[in-house]
């Protein structure tokens, strides 16, 4: 069955509603992240973040510590990825010229 004829709803890890990924050009995703290794099923994005990816950072050899070392989605969402945004919405980022 395709991504488009299923409508996923609800996450594989902590069985709360899939959120919604809005690229903000008129596209949104609503279908999740892949959540293997943890399971086969599809998982929002909070446990992508916080479950799916430090499992597989775990199969790649990185230890605990390493783990760990790495933010939180809370902790990304709230610290580091307004700088980025900030940083993206300023003219020096896209090479933009004030006039003279």
């Amino acid at each position: 069955m395709t991504l488009e004829k299923q409508k996923v709803q609800e996450c594989s890890i902590c069985k709360e509603d899939i959120d919604v990924q809005d690229f903000g050009n008129g596209k949104t995703w609503e279908f999740g992240h892949n959540a293997e290794p943890v399971n086969d099923g599809r998982c929002c994005t909070k446990c992508n973040w916080d479950v799916v990816i430090q499992e597989r950072l775990r199969q790649h050899g990185y230890s605990e510590e390493q783990i760990k070392a790495e933010p939180t989605f809370e902790e990304y969402t709230r610290d580091i990825l307004p700088r980025i945004i900030k940083h993206m919405d300023s003219r020096k980022y896209w090479g933009i010229r004030g006039s003279n």
